[in-house]
């Protein structure tokens, strides 16, 4: 008897989440892949983050799937290891790197945090990352706070500090050969349709899909219409 062997999916999250980010997305990709978390948030830095993406894609080629912070640890893993991917897929996620702005206001959230606790996620910060639509949905709400206040202040000081220097993989993005596929959300405040155009446009080949209604959570917002979007890139990749 022929044994199908079923491709690979490893999934990269973004900064404050874990596995059950991706728990709505399994529900809804077919048995034919093999699903795997890549669990940066027990990592300590961002190289130890690179040498646990390292050791997971390397056991045979996959479909490497980034949200976020974690979109751009895939990319820059893509740039360095491309023979190894079938496939990168970056959901609200920006090849850019952080401004001067934004890298003052990293270093004062990381001092403050160093000095006082961790209280969890405002209402307010919530909605910076979730569509409007959404923030009455304790499928999507309820799963965010549950991961920012189990992963707590510990992961979020090792994660700000570990992704705060970034530089602009533009230019860089043109050296992929690999499939890949962009996936963002009309009314993300975090990830600018700007930048999702500019990575498209640097990248020869790639295909760029926009969700309509929906915030920075496209996984817990959008599961089943972002793994009908893979699954589809996933067999054009044959």
């Amino acid at each position: 008897m022929i044994v199908a062997i079923r491709e690979r999916v490893c999934l990269i999250p973004g900064t404050m989440c874990d596995d059950r980010l991706w728990a709505p997305l399994q529900r809804h990709l077919s048995s034919d892949y093999q699903v795997e978390h890549v669990a940066i948030e027990s990592q300590p830095d961002r190289d130890a983050m690179h040498q646990l993406i390292a050791s997971q894609t390397a056991v045979q080629p996959c479909h490497l799937v980034g949200f976020s912070m974690g979109g751009y640890l895939a990319l820059e893993h893509a740039l360095s290891c491309q023979p190894r991917l079938r496939s990168l897929v970056l959901i609200a996620t920006s090849a850019q790197g952080l401004t001067a702005q934004e890298q003052h206001s990293r270093a004062a959230m990381l001092d403050w945090l160093s000095k006082h606790p961790y209280l969890g996620m405002s209402d307010k910060r919530l909605a910076e990352f979730v569509h409007a639509g959404q923030l009455s949905n304790p499928e999507v709400v309820s799963v965010v706070r549950a991961m920012d206040r189990q992963l707590g202040q510990q992961t979020l000081l090792a994660q700000l500090r570990a992704t705060t220097a970034r530089t602009c993989l533009l230019d860089a993005m043109s050296r992929l050969t690999c499939p890949v596929l962009i996936i963002g959300a009309q009314d993300d405040l975090k990830v600018p349709q700007q930048d999702l155009w500019q990575m498209h446009q640097a990248c020869p080949g790639s295909q760029l899909q926009i969700l309509p209604e929906c915030g920075h959570m496209v996984p817990l917002e959008r599961p089943a219409q972002l793994a009908k979007l893979m699954e589809e890139f996933f067999k054009s990749c044959k």
